[in-house]
């Protein structure tokens, strides 16, 4: 996960952890916008009010990223945390 840092990349998992896709985040919104199946997406970048509207509406559970922007509606049924906070719930030994 921290190897993430600086890549500027998006991953995107179903509800299994398996890898659907690996992309450029200026792609994400775009992306989830084509797919059925996300259940969590791991990004390098600011999470914004319009991926969470648009992960929500996709059914994506869990959004992983280096930093938050201000966003003011948080869906009930979606966790948003940054990689750090993951990290210190989770235990270091995560790459």
């Amino acid at each position: 996960m921290r190897k993430l840092g600086g890549t500027l990349e998006a991953i995107i998992y179903d509800d299994h952890w398996t890898e659907i896709k690996r992309i450029p985040v200026r792609d994400l919104v775009d992306t989830l916008q084509q797919l059925s199946n996300a259940y969590a997406v791991i990004f390098d970048g600011v999470c914004t009010q319009r991926l969470v509207d648009v992960a929500s509406g996709k059914g994506v559970k869990l959004l992983i990223m280096s930093r938050v922007g201000n966003i003011t509606k948080v869906p009930t049924d979606m966790l948003i945390l940054t990689i750090d906070e993951y990290l210190s719930k989770v235990g270091t030994n995560i790459k």
